[in-house]
Order: structure tokens, then sequence, then C-alpha cells
């Protein structure tokens, strides 16, 4: 919903609060916001706990998107 720059004062709870509406997690990059989609609800839990936290995320990327397959701290 709010791409790169979030429209709350604290962006962990910004970016929780949009997932819980429906939103997808999205992986920043400089200035550039790539939707990260997955089903498997253990790499959603690990997003979750990753939100605002520098990641790596391993997948397949198709224009802005990223089919994740793992994803780790740091």
């Amino acid at each position: 919903m709010c791409g790169v720059k979030h429209a709350m004062a604290n962006a962990e709870a910004c970016t929780k609060g949009c997932v819980m509406k429906g939103s997808t997690y999205a992986l920043i990059v400089d200035d550039k916001a790539y939707t990260l989609e997955t089903s498997s609800d253990a790499i959603k839990d690990e997003l979750n706990g990753l939100a605002e936290k520098a990641a790596t995320v391993t997948g397949d990327v198709t224009g802005d998107t990223i089919a994740v397959a793992s994803v780790d701290a740091g």
C-alpha cells in the first residue's frame, strides 16, 4: 500500500498493519519495491519476524515480483 515510504511513523507497525489487512510483504532495495509472493505459512512467519529488518530473499524474479523460495535475516 505505502510502497517505499510508510504512512505511519513506526515503519514496522505500518508494515505489519498493512499485511494484516491483506497487503503482501515487499523487499525494498534502494528506491525499488519488490512484491514478495509465497503460499508457505513458514515463509510468511519468517517475513513477519523480519519486517523492517535486513533480509536476504531467494526466489524467482519476474518484473517487480519475487516468488520467494527462502528468506534469512541479514
